[in-house]
């Protein structure tokens, strides 16, 4: 097997050079040019290629001698004056294909796929959403959310065995029953405010971050924080079960889109949606007590 060591050494930086090559024989010892200066120059942090060059392969011709190997030629090869030097560093270097590691057969796991596959109307919709500035993403969801909870709240009230005028528990998540309950500030600081702090920490932080730990499919991840909300507000019965949990699909989408950029960018968009989504329903509230509607 041969082996050879290449060095190149400035006569006189950076218009000159001259290559060295050295060669030996050996049975046992075989050396990877390239690969093994880049590493060797990496190591020792120095500017230029020739030098880690330079000492990678007097290091190995010393070695080579000590070991015995006959040093067969000693060869002078000049280069054309002005010739640049090219080093190409590792991380530069185009990616060999190995036969060990196969490629990339399917995309990886992306929130959008709660939407439906790629090529779909749905998903096409909500990545253009998703990629406008945060603020007009986030009056969008929370318009959205709203539009999910009245849309399955009126689906609940079509059922033929339910009736929310008889569901007492219900009361406990209507803004008018709220506020005439414990009155127009603090129904106003708990909904804008307590709500969706606290919430966002614990029904789409954690979760989010339990389910991406254990199975790292982000659509497991909105179901399971989805989920949690609807069953959150279950001490108002179905009915806050059902008119929660399409804004807890929102939320939990909105928080797996920030994550990658920062957990804080993640809590407070989130937030800010839930708090948009609550203030939407005590605005609605107002006007209904205003034109005289009363609650459940």
């Amino acid at each position: 097997m041969q082996g050879f060591f290449c060095v190149i050494f400035p006569l006189n930086p950076p218009v000159s050079f001259e290559t060295l090559t050295v060669s030996f024989g050996t049975p046992t010892v075989s050396f990877e040019t390239l690969g093994g200066m880049s590493i060797f120059g990496h190591f020792l942090k120095t500017r230029s290629p020739a030098i880690s060059y330079g000492i990678f392969a007097i290091f190995g011709t010393v070695f080579a001698l000590y070991k015995g190997h006959e040093i067969k030629n000693l060869q002078f090869e000049p280069i054309q004056e002005g010739s640049p030097m090219t080093h190409q560093p590792l991380t530069t270097r185009p990616a060999v294909p190995s036969a060990t590691v196969p490629p990339k057969s399917h995309p990886e796991p992306d929130v959008l796929d709660v939407f439906g596959s790629r090529d779909n109307a749905v998903r096409d919709h909500f990545q253009r959403v998703l990629s406008l500035s945060v603020p007009v993403m986030i009056v969008i969801f929370a318009v959205y959310a709203t539009l999910a909870d009245m849309a399955l709240s009126f689906m609940l009230e079509a059922m033929p065995f339910y009736s929310i005028a008889d569901d007492e528990a219900a009361k406990a998540i209507d803004p008018r029953a709220m506020i005439a309950d414990k009155g127009l500030w603090v129904t106003f600081i708990a909904a804008i405010f307590l709500a969706p702090l606290l919430e966002t920490l614990m029904i789409q932080w954690f979760p989010v971050w339990l389910a991406m730990k254990v199975t790292h499919r982000p659509v497991v991840a909105v179901w399971f924080s989805t989920v949690l909300f609807g069953v959150f507000h279950l001490h108002a019965g179905v009915y806050g079960f059902v008119a929660t949990v399409g804004a807890g699909f929102f939320l939990s989408v909105a928080f797996l889109h920030g994550r990658p950029f920062s957990r804080k960018r993640a809590y407070w968009t989130t937030a800010a949606i839930h708090a948009g989504v609550n203030g939407i329903a005590l605005t609605a509230a107002l006007i209904l007590i205003r034109l005289g509607i009363q609650g459940p």
